[in-house]
């Protein structure tokens, strides 16, 4: 008599592609809800002044 063949498991990788598939609509989701980085451009047109602005945001002068 032969003996039964070895069956593969297919739950494993059917978690492991379900996690993915839940991480990456998670993810997304996150994207498309989460406030803009930029909410207000520093323009003179903008009515806020460059001059108000932090060091880190003010243009660079160039040298003479």
């Amino acid at each position: 008599m032969a003996a039964p063949a070895a069956r593969e498991r297919l739950w494993p990788v059917l978690a492991a592609a379900a996690f993915a598939a839940v991480a990456a609509l998670a993810l997304a989701g996150a994207m498309i809800t989460a406030p803009p980085v930029v909410t207000q451009h520093l323009t003179g047109e903008s009515g806020v002044s460059l001059d108000d602005a932090p060091l880190s945001e003010t243009p660079l002068e160039e040298a003479p």
